[in-house]
Parts: structure tokens; C-alpha cells; sequence
């Protein structure tokens, strides 16, 4: 009994933590967030590039809910990645790191134009043309959203991914930057682009206005685009 209950904290721990741990049985029904998860271990190999993998008992991948987990340190290894943890806003980096910080997990917005609160979001992530990204700062299109960021002149350049968020309106828009009421960067969007990387030079701005102007004929309820994967420096 007491190897049991061993057993199923070990794997609460794994499954939260996106930690390998030693689970020696080949199949364990687990207790986490009140909800059973079967864990099974029937992942026999595996194989990058024409390579297997030399796993350790720790590092044993499993299947659970219908998802299959790999250890990423391995993986990357194998392929030739370094691996970065950043445990302040929870990302794994494999291959290169991008410098500066994540824009908004540094200057969230102190303030932003008014109106129904849906208009302007934060999700966790947003996927674009088929892709995830993070961090995003979404505006509903079809009319002028802003948000302002106080920057007080500590960062020189700002940059990441202007799109079109799937599943939304085929519509467009536009992104501009404000820096203390100057133009630093205008950037189109049509609804079929795939996500463009900007960068724009933010040095010696106080005050940081992002601006989603909404074209003529726009839906503005379910049309929406991000700016994500922000990092500033």
C-alpha cells in the first residue's frame, strides 16, 4: 500500500511538473486535480534522425489522455538544440534564446482605450496560421483599440509577431507604435498573411501606445489579431 501511494505522488509530481520521474510499473492510474489519469508506459523507442535513444529509467516517455510525453532535454540533445528554462514565465527554450525579456510579463499595460473589456486580451497563447504563440496581446478588429506601457525609458528595441489569430474573421488591420505620441512603426496586416516578425525602436521612450486600427468593413466582433511573442530590451 505504501508503494502505492509512492507511486501515484510520484506521478501527480510528473504530470504537473512536466517531470520524468522513476515509475517501474507499466501501466498506473494517477491522482491529480481530483481526476484519475492513466499513465501508460508502452513507448518502446525512440528514434531522431535515424538515431535511438539510449533513455534512462528516469527519463521513460509515457502516454496519457491521448498525448504522448518525451523528455525534451533528451530530444533536443539528440538533435543538436541547447535546452533554456526560464521558470519566471514558465518557458522552455530549445535552440536559440531570444534576446531581450517577454514584452508584457515585464511592461504590462497600465491603462487602454475604452470599451466592452473583450476588446482587448492577454491569453496565455494564441495560434496563427497554424502555429502557437505566446504572450500574445490580442485586439478584437474593426474599430481603434489601444493599449498604453510605461517603458520610462529603459528599453531600446521592441519586437515579435503581428497575425491574424485562426478561427477569426477574414478581415485586416493595422498596428502602429507610439512613442510619446511620435510614430515609430506602422504595420499592415491582410487577412490571409502569415504572421510578419516587426521590430521597432523604442530608445528613450516614456510612454508606449500600441494601436490596432481596424479597416473599412471590418466585422469587429470575430475578427481578432495578436501581437505575440513579444520580447523587449
Amino acid at each position: 500500500m505504501k508503494k502505492n501511494m509512492i507511486m501515484k505522488e510520484r506521478a501527480k509530481g510528473f504530470i504537473s511538473g512536466v517531470l520524468l520521474t522513476v515509475l517501474l510499473t507499466s501501466s498506473v492510474a494517477v491522482l491529480a486535480n481530483t481526476a484519475f489519469l492513466e499513465v501508460v508506459f508502452n513507448v518502446n523507442h525512440v528514434v531522431v534522425n535515424g538515431n535511438r535513444l539510449n533513455l534512462s529509467e528516469e527519463e521513460r516517455p509515457f502516454i496519457s489522455a491521448g498525448r504522448t510525453f518525451l523528455p525534451v532535454r533528451a530530444i533536443s540533445e539528440a538533435l543538436g538544440q541547447p535546452i533554456n528554462w526560464d521558470g519566471s514565465t514558465g518557458t522552455v527554450y530549445i535552440g536559440a534564446v531570444p534576446s531581450g525579456s517577454p514584452f508584457l510579463h515585464t511592461v504590462p499595460y497600465y491603462d487602454r482605450s475604452r470599451g466592452h473589456a473583450g476588446n482587448i486580451t492577454t491569453p496565455g497563447q494564441v495560434t496563427m496560421a497554424g502555429v502557437a504563440y505566446g504572450g500574445p496581446l490580442v485586439f478584437v478588429g474593426g474599430n481603434t483599440w489601444f493599449t498604453l506601457h510605461n517603458l520610462n525609458a529603459q528599453f531600446t528595441n521592441l519586437s515579435g509577431y503581428i497575425g491574424r489569430v485562426d478561427g477569426t474573421h477574414m478581415s485586416s488591420t493595422t498596428f502602429n507604435f507610439y512613442g510619446d505620441g511620435r510614430l515609430l512603426g506602422s504595420f499592415e496586416i491582410e487577412a490571409q498573411d502569415l504572421p510578419r516578425h516587426i521590430s521597432v525602436n523604442v530608445t528613450g521612450v516614456i510612454q508606449l501606445r500600441i494601436e490596432s486600427v481596424g479597416t473599412q468593413g471590418a466585422i469587429g466582433s470575430t475578427s481578432r489579431f495578436a501581437f505575440a511573442d513579444a520580447m523587449i530590451e
